[in-house]
C-alpha cells in the first residue's frame, strides 16, 4: 500500500516507494513470501539490524510481533527517519 492505494505484486514484481511516502505491505496468500528491499541512500538497513530477528532461530516470529518489540519499534524508529503513521 502506498498513499492509501493497494497494489498486488506477483512473483518478480517490484514497486519503488519515494522517500516520505506512507507505505506498508502484507501477504494475503498461504504461500511464504520473501522480499528484497533496497535503500537509496543507504543506511536504513541499520533499522533492521536493531529491530529485526533471525528467522532461523526458534520463536523469531513470535518475538518479532511481541508487545515488547512493538514498543521498542514505536519508540526507536524515528532515530532512523521512520515515522510510523497511525492506522
Amino acid at each position: 500500500m502506498m498513499e492509501g492505494e493497494w497494489t498486488t505484486l506477483n512473483p518478480g514484481g517490484y514497486v519503488e516507494v519515494p522517500r516520505g511516502v506512507v507505505h506498508t505491505f502484507r501477504n494475503e496468500s498461504d504461500e511464504e513470501v520473501r522480499t528484497i528491499t533496497g535503500f537509496d541512500p543507504a543506511g536504513f538497513e541499520k533499522w533492521f539490524e536493531e529491530f529485526g530477528f533471525d528467522d532461523a532461530k526458534p520463536g523469531a516470529f513470535e518475538a518479532s510481533v511481541s508487545e515488547d518489540t512493538i514498543r521498542r519499534v514505536v519508540a526507536g524508529s524515528a532515530r532512523f527517519g521512520m515515522i510510523l503513521a497511525p492506522h
